[in-house]
């Protein structure tokens, strides 16, 4: 691919992404905030969430099941998302360089 068809994808997708963020500002308030539509929004987020990590900590194996773990009793113990992102990157860290079982 030519740097001139990289720079139309670029722009294009960033020309898109722009369009969805707008649209979804303008037509928020047209949206009903009863019933299904807000049992869907409120899971959304968790549902995201979820979405992102998971795929990330089955491919670490029993380093990403030993974060999860620890991370779950941070933010039990903590009630801190701070400090329990903080122990993840240094747990998932210290592991990836072998200083873990």
């Amino acid at each position: 691919m030519g740097d001139m068809a990289a720079l139309v994808v670029i722009f294009t997708v960033a020309a898109a992404t722009y369009c969805l963020r707008l649209c979804g500002l303008l037509f928020s308030n047209k949206l009903a905030r009863g019933g299904r539509v807000k049992v869907f929004l409120d899971a959304l987020p968790a549902t995201l969430l979820i979405a992102l990590v998971v795929p990330s900590l089955l491919k670490e194996g029993l380093l990403g099941a030993v974060v999860a773990a620890l991370i779950a009793l941070c933010i039990y113990a903590t009630k801190s998302v701070v400090a329990s992102m903080v122990l993840g990157v240094v747990v998932v860290a210290l592991g990836r360089a072998g200083f873990y079982m």
